[in-house]
């Protein structure tokens, strides 16, 4: 990898591959953030997979969904809506940038039955990322396609592409004996489920889930492109929620 230094200087680092299962989560990011306090909503308590804050300044609930790895998600944010049910927020905004995805049966309960709670006064903020993907793009997908009138999209566009394969497994090739993960679930959350693609048929299972939520988003363009940089975060700045409050703080 080949760096240029603030002074114009090229700096040539090698880097070698480790083998092993990644485990990188939101909490491997702050280590450079030891000074900073308090740490921006997205990166604080960062083990929990579900996380709420209330934002009195605008009247809104900020839900942060880093993961769907965690088997609690499902009672977590049956909490969460509950305090949503008792608060009644005119905003809420649901931040998914940092959901590089799993399970997306835990969560997508929630994105259907959370837009519900939205008012029509109200909106609902989604904020979005490069890093998000797979069921942090599935959630994204059901939230908006439930209310498109009344969702604003703040961010960064998401990694991948609506329509994308994943599900699937490993298999051990004859020859080389080489171990590879092929992906057999295919997925159109822009369009929606349609029982006559013969690329459903795949996977049999995952394609009666897909069409049990299915949902037709569209896109995940932003609304309000806003790029988080290394800047930011080394500082503990959010430019994104900033943007949300002083828009809505008015």
């Amino acid at each position: 990898m080949a760096y240029e230094m603030p002074g114009g200087k090229r700096v040539v680092h090698t880097v070698s591959a480790v083998e092993g299962k990644s485990t990188a989560q939101a909490a491997d990011r702050l280590s450079l953030l030891d000074n900073v306090a308090p740490l921006p909503l997205y990166l604080r308590d960062p083990k929990k997979a579900a996380f709420l804050a209330w934002l009195p300044e605008i009247n809104a609930a900020y839900i942060r969904i880093n993961r769907n790895d965690d088997k609690t998600l499902p009672r977590d944010l049956e909490e969460v809506l509950r305090a949503i049910d008792t608060r009644s927020p005119r905003y809420v905004i649901v931040d998914l940038r940092l959901n590089g995805g799993g399970n997306f049966e835990l969560t997508a309960p929630f994105a259907e039955a959370l837009p519900g709670r939205i008012p029509q006064h109200g909106k609902l903020i989604l904020i979005l990322g490069n890093e998000t993907f797979s069921a942090g793009i599935i959630s994204a997908a059901i939230l908006k396609a439930r209310v498109p009138d009344r969702t604003l999209i703040v961010g960064e566009r998401v990694g991948d592409r609506l329509q994308f394969w994943s599900e699937g497994g490993l298999l051990t090739l004859p020859n080389s004996g080489l171990r590879i993960h092929y992906s057999d679930g295919y997925h159109d959350w822009a369009k929606g489920y349609d029982p006559g693609d013969p690329r459903y048929r795949s996977n049999p299972r995952i394609a009666e889930v897909i069409a049990r939520h299915s949902a037709a988003a569209g896109d995940l363009e932003p609304d309000i492109p806003i790029a988080l940089s290394f800047a930011d975060y080394t500082k503990g700045h959010d430019p994104v929620l900033a943007k949300i409050l002083a828009t809505f703080g008015r």
